[in-house]
């Protein structure tokens, strides 16, 4: 019963706005009260069970699958919030492989998610503590092995669609803590959100190029969104010379997933609106922070993107911006900039917003 609730979780055959029973959060949060009614959620249960593997997967799954819907819909995650399962080890899979091993560090990197958006209901978050969330996602993802990495040394590993998945929502969870306090932040986050968006775009271009968008779940069409929102809110062709590039990507993994998910099809009415809007048609914020510097003594943000130039162009504006931490303010002056520095509320359109799903 629980693996049947498990895999209809996966499924959403109707429009994100549709009020409908039939929809993942419903089958998420009927699968987690199950499982919390076996006892999933105290370790101790485990070791009286025939599979404790099998079991331990469907308990993290349950909990990644309720983060990510929590970051999509905006509404109250469901999992417990507090646990004494262990995260899964790839001993947990009968046959461990390349796929068992990145569904470990998702469960990891939904863990930061989560911190993310308990800090988000609020958004009073000060840069000082963005800084520790984005140092302890770079220090995490350094951490994944070779065969989870993109590049060694320089050179791209072989294609694989979950190592490729599993980048593609690290970078979006870097994108959702850099828009953390908003109001506050210092542009490099805004640098950093747009090479994030950027990298997200060079991914899903690869997962065209091998034809495996028909496999990508309907939370890609969330992801996609994401990614869409720094680069329509950056109004400055200098900023990213390749914006109607990667815009044309989305809209064809898009495209193609909206012959199979009802979602991909709203999402691309949104993607074509944030691009047909303008930044003044949003209420100003109080403080316009382009020329704020970072935090002394914090982490190079460059770090989270342990890639080439050649990958994303966008990394070299974002090291540019970082060299002038320690310079006057006038050095600022030589970067593009765009006339407003985004003077919008990113609640606007995540976490139950009027844009959100």
């Amino acid at each position: 019963m629980l693996s049947a609730l498990c895999i209809l979780s996966t499924w959403l055959p109707y429009s994100p706005d549709a009020i409908v029973l039939d929809n993942p959060w419903q089958w998420t949060g009927m699968a987690i009260r199950l499982a919390i009614q076996l006892h999933l959620h105290e370790n101790e249960t485990y070791s009286r069970l025939e599979h404790p593997g099998r079991a331990r997967r469907m308990w993290w799954y349950l909990f990644i699958n309720d983060t990510m819907q929590t970051a999509c819909c905006g509404r109250p995650g469901m999992f417990p919030l507090k646990t004494s399962v262990p995260l899964p080890v790839p001993s947990d899979f009968k046959n461990p492989d390349l796929g068992s091993r990145v569904f470990c560090q998702l469960a990891y990197l939904c863990t930061d998610l989560r911190k993310v958006l308990d800090l988000a209901r609020v958004d009073k978050t000060t840069p000082e503590e963005v800084y520790p969330l984005l140092e302890t996602l770079g220090l995490q993802r350094q951490v994944w092995p070779l065969e989870m990495q993109l590049f060694d040394t320089g050179s791209r590993q072989p294609y694989s669609r979950p190592v490729v998945e599993l980048h593609i929502f690290y970078l979006v969870t870097v994108i959702l803590t850099c828009f953390l306090g908003r109001q506050h932040n210092p542009s490099l986050f805004k640098y950093a959100s747009m090479t994030a968006s950027s990298c997200v775009s060079r991914l899903y271009e690869e997962i065209l190029y091998h034809e495996d968008v028909r496999y990508l779940l309907p939370i890609h069409s969330w992801a996609n969104l994401i990614a869409g929102i720094p680069r329509a809110f950056s109004d400055s062709e200098t900023l990213n010379q390749n914006r109607d590039e990667e815009l044309r990507i989305s809209k064809q993994v898009l495209e193609i997933m909206s012959e199979k998910h009802t979602s991909a099809a709203f999402v691309l009415d949104k993607i074509n609106s944030l691009n047909n809007m303008r930044t003044d048609a949003f209420a100003a914020q109080a403080d316009n922070t382009w020329g704020t510097l970072p935090v002394p003594g914090q982490m190079q943000l460059a770090q989270l993107f342990p890639f080439p130039l050649s990958f994303c162009p966008m990394l070299g504006l974002l090291r540019t911006a970082e060299t002038s931490e320690n310079q006057p303010p006038d050095a600022l002056l030589s970067l593009p900039m765009d006339s407003s520095d985004w003077p919008i509320d990113w609640s606007f359109f995540l976490f139950d917003g009027p844009m959100s799903f």
